[in-house]
């Protein structure tokens, strides 16, 4: 298996992480909104809009991997 089966992973792992920061973000926003104290959103709606861009090409990026990496058909991992 080459190095670059290890590619997505890794890549998916930071991608989650930045789900996790937009998700506390937006968690802090709530709790603003809920104690009435005014929070700022445009650093949350703008780091989602990436994070859905990256969860998305990942999703796209983990088939290529399984296809053309692996030698795997599609959709024939655990997780697929």
């Amino acid at each position: 298996m080459s190095w670059l089966a290890y590619v997505h992973p890794v890549a998916m792992v930071a991608v989650l992480a930045l789900g996790l920061f937009v998700l506390r973000d937006g968690l802090n926003i709530r709790r603003g909104r809920v104690l009435r104290r005014p929070a700022d959103s445009r650093r949350h709606r703008r780091l989602a809009r990436v994070f859905v861009a990256l969860a998305v090409a990942g999703f796209g990026s983990g088939l290529a991997s399984m296809a053309f990496v692996r030698g795997e058909p599609l959709f024939e991992s655990v997780h697929a």
